[in-house]
């Protein structure tokens, strides 16, 4: 498990209480659903885990539309040099060239993706089209990469295809605590869970990150249909989306 401590979920119950593991999450022949069934967590081997900002127009859903055509899973990256080193890395100038995955990490996430296939033995999931986004900070691409790589060995993704990178779900921008001590994540939270639209340390607020995440969720769905769509990103990110699937502030 990595060593960040997780936070609370934004006006929510954790994401515990309603996680699905990968093992009865993928189906090609699932109907549509509403979108609050439609993100799975995967907890395989590890726990999921600039100012101005945009407001999205629902805030319990975002932009995400009242059916989805595809299935979305949402992986938190492995134990990263960050996490050892108890920091706060959420600025792209540093997090997209350096803090990559520690030697755990990247077990962590060898072993969940294989975990992942290993869950979907004798199903009939090849017949999807598997994609994987991920956020372009150096310890999601990592774990990303290992992942495709290893849905590519089991015969689940394309062999020509690769890792689509969006900022979209790049971490969410801790402001004035990057660079600091993981222990400062506590005081975000703390006001999270009392209002999603603070920007308290200049921190970014809930409410963007459920409008750049839903937005990306949206576009990815409007490209096809019955794909498997595997969101590569961070804690807080991935945490807070899910809020957003669930229909809950």
């Amino acid at each position: 498990r990595p060593q960040q401590p997780q936070p609370p979920l934004p006006r929510a119950t954790h994401c515990s209480d309603h996680l699905h593991t990968a093992r009865n999450s993928l189906h090609p022949t699932h109907p549509k659903l509403t979108p609050m069934k439609r993100l799975s967590l995967l907890a395989l081997s590890f726990r999921l885990v600039q100012r101005g900002f945009a407001t999205a127009p629902n805030l319990n859903t975002g932009n995400l539309p009242p059916t989805l055509n595809n299935r979305f899973f949402g992986m938190r990256h492995g134990n990263s040099l960050a996490n050892q080193a108890r920091v706060i890395s959420s600025d792209p100038a540093v997090a997209t060239v350096s803090h990559g995955l520690s030697s755990l990490g990247v077990e962590q996430a060898n072993a969940s993706a294989a975990a992942f296939v290993a869950s979907q033995s004798g199903s009939s999931s090849g017949q999807l089209e598997c994609v994987v986004v991920s956020s372009d900070f150096t310890r999601a691409r990592m774990t990303a990469e290992i992942l495709l790589s290893t849905l590519k060995s089991a015969g689940l993704a394309s062999p020509s295809s690769s890792v689509r990178l969006s900022t979209s779900l790049r971490e969410r921008s801790f402001g004035d605590l990057d660079g600091g001590p993981d222990t400062e994540y506590s005081k975000v939270w703390d006001l999270d869970s009392s209002d999603s639209s603070h920007s308290a340390y200049n921190v970014e607020p809930v409410d963007s990150v459920v409008c750049r995440t839903t937005e990306l969720c949206r576009s990815l769905d409007m490209e096809g249909e019955g794909r498997a769509i595997f969101l590569v990103a961070h804690g807080d990110v991935l945490q807070i989306l899910q809020t957003a699937f669930k229909g809950v502030e």
